[in-house]
C-alpha cells in the first residue's frame, strides 16, 4: 500500500498500513534548507508580468520537498489564487502611512489589496504574504465590488487560477501523494475584507446582508469544489479560523444559524463529485464540534489545537466513528521544546488518536517559519518509526 493508498484509508475511517502524513503549508525558509539550492521565488525575485511563473516554480519546489518529507498528502490553491492578468492594487507611501496610523498593522508603501478586498503585507522573515486587515468599511463597498466585473465572484473559471494547482497534482500522482485542494470559509473570507469591528457590527445589525454575503461566497465554493474534482483532487479543505484560544469568535448558535447550513451545501457539492470535505480551524474548537458534525456533516476537522487545550484522545472518543481527524502536534512546541520532547509528544498522539484509523498526523497549523526545522524532523521520524498499523507505540 502507498503513500496515497494510505491516506485514501484513514479519510475513510480505515486502519491504512502506516499512519499518513500531511500539512498544510511549510513555510519557505524551512523548503529552502531542506531542497537547497533550489529557492521559493519571492515578489522580490519576479516582475509581475512573470508572476505564473513564480506561482509555477514555487508549486514544483513545494511538492519535491513534500515528496522528500514522506508527506502523503500536498496541498494545491485554485479558490484564493489570482486569475491571469489581475493587477493588485499597491499602497503608495501616503496611503500605507494613512492605513498604519488607524490600523497600528503594519502597512509599507508596496504592499497590496488583493482580490478578496484584504489588505496583504509580504512578512520577509517567513517569505509569505499575511492579511493585516479589512479594506471595505459598509455593505455598499461590498456590493460594489461583488457586482464588478473582475470580482472573482463572478469570475470563477478565469484562466490562470489552476495554473499552479495543475503542476501540484501532476507531481504528486508521481510521487504517489493525495492532493487537497484548499477553501476560504465565507466566515473567514468576510472577516477579512472588512475591518473586525464593523464586520461584528454588520452580524448584529444586518443579519440580512450577512446571509446574502454568505451566500455569494458559498455559490462560489461550490464552483470551486467542482473545479477540484475535476482537477483530480482526493479532498477539499475549507481554511480560516472559527475560534481563538478561548473559544469561538461568535456564539456557537450563530454559527449553526448563519454558517454551518452553508457549509452543508459545500459538503454536499464535494460528495456529489467523489471526494472528501474538511474544515480547518485554530482554537477551541470543542463548542464548535457538534455543529460541524451534525448540522454541516464535515467528513473531517483539520489542527484540533493542543494549545487551546483540546485533547485529540478526547475529540477521538466522542467523534472518531464519523469523522476524520487531522493534527495536532502543537505548533508552540515545535517552537519551544527539545527534540526529545516531541518525539514524546507524538507518541502520545500516536497511541490516543491513530488506533483504528481515521487519522493523518500533522502539526496544529503549519511548519511556520519560526517553528524549530529539527523538531519538525523529530516528528516525522517519530511517525515514520513508530506509525505501522497496528499501533504498538509504548
Amino acid at each position: 500500500m502507498g503513500r496515497r493508498e494510505d491516506f485514501i484509508r484513514a479519510i475513510n475511517l480505515e486502519e491504512p498500513e502506516r499512519v499518513p502524513l500531511g500539512e498544510l503549508s511549510i513555510d519557505p525558509p524551512h523548503i529552502e534548507t531542506l531542497m537547497c539550492p533550489a529557492r521559493f521565488w519571492s515578489p522580490e525575485d519576479r516582475p509581475a508580468a512573470e508572476r505564473i511563473e513564480l506561482f509555477k516554480h514555487n508549486a514544483e519546489v513545494q511538492v519535491r520537498c513534500y515528496d522528500k518529507l514522506g508527506m502523503s498528502l500536498v496541498v494545491c490553491n485554485v479558490a484564493l489564487h489570482p486569475a491571469r492578468g489581475w493587477s493588485a492594487h499597491v499602497l503608495s507611501r501616503d496611503e500605507a502611512e494613512d492605513l498604519r496610523e488607524e490600523t497600528g498593522l503594519r502597512y509599507t508603501a508596496g504592499t497590496f489589496v488583493d482580490e478578496w478586498s484584504r489588505g496583504m503585507v509580504f512578512d520577509a522573515d517567513s517569505k509569505v504574504w499575511i492579511q493585516q486587515y479589512g479594506t471595505m468599511s459598509t455593505m455598499a463597498d461590498w456590493e460594489q465590488w461583488a457586482d464588478s466585473e473582475d470580482c472573482p465572484l463572478n469570475t470563477p473559471y478565469a484562466e490562470g487560477r489552476d495554473e499552479d494547482a495543475k503542476i501540484v497534482i501532476e507531481l504528486a500522482e508521481k510521487c504517489d501523494m493525495a492532493v487537497a485542494g484548499l477553501l476560504r470559509a465565507p466566515f473567514a473570507t468576510l472577516f477579512e475584507c472588512f475591518p473586525v469591528g464593523v464586520y461584528y457590527r454588520l452580524q448584529l445589525e444586518q443579519p440580512e446582508f450577512i446571509n446574502r454575503a454568505v451566500e455569494a461566497y458559498t455559490e462560489y465554493n461550490v464552483k470551486m469544489v467542482e473545479v477540484y474534482a475535476d482537477l483530480g483532487c482526493d479532498l477539499v479543505i475549507s481554511t480560516g479560523d472559527l475560534a481563538h484560544t478561548d473559544g469561538p469568535l461568535m456564539r456557537p448558535e450563530l454559527f449553526d444559524e448563519f454558517y454551518f447550513p452553508p457549509l452543508r451545501r459545500e459538503v454536499e457539492a464535494a460528495h456529489a463529485a467523489g471526494i472528501k470535505y474538511a474544515k480547518h480551524t485554530d482554537g477551541d474548537v470543542r463548542s464548535l464540534l457538534p455543529g460541524l458534525v451534525h448540522v454541516a456533516k464535515v467528513d473531517g476537522v483539520h489542527s484540533l489545537d493542543p494549545s487551546a487545550g483540546v485533547d485529540i484522545g478526547e475529540i477521538k472518543a466522542e467523534f472518531g466513528d464519523v469523522i476524520f481527524l487531522m493534527g495536532n502536534i502543537s505548533v508552540d512546541h515545535l517552537a519551544l521544546k527539545s527534540e526529545a520532547e516531541i518525539v514524546q509528544e507524538a507518541k502520545q498522539i500516536l497511541r490516543k488518536a491513530a488506533p483504528g484509523g481515521g487519522f493523518v498526523f500533522c502539526s496544529s497549523n503549519s511548519w511556520y517559519s519560526h517553528c524549530k526545522l529539527r523538531n519538525c524532523l523529530a516528528y516525522v521520524r517519530a511517525v515514520q518509526e513508530y506509525g505501522q498499523y497496528p499501533i504498538t507505540v509504548e
